[in-house]
């Protein structure tokens, strides 16, 4: 479904939103991640939100960076 685009001041981040559908065996094993990620200090209250942006993150970075999602 689009959605709109909002004028923004220049130099802002956007947003960049995606739906995905994951088959129940993954979704078992995000979740099992999940439990684990969350035993870890500052990471008590991740959500599945949390953990899959943290994962797109790992991703998608350039080798060497050293910044935090």
């Amino acid at each position: 479904m689009p959605r709109g685009r909002k004028k923004q001041l220049a130099g802002t981040q956007r947003t960049y939103q995606v739906l995905a559908r994951f088959r129940p065996h993954v979704k078992e094993s995000m979740e099992l991640k999940l439990e684990l990620m969350r035993i870890e200090a500052g990471k008590e209250e991740w959500t599945m939100a949390d953990l899959v942006r943290h994962a797109a993150w790992e991703f998608c970075k350039e080798p060497g960076d050293k910044r935090e999602p």
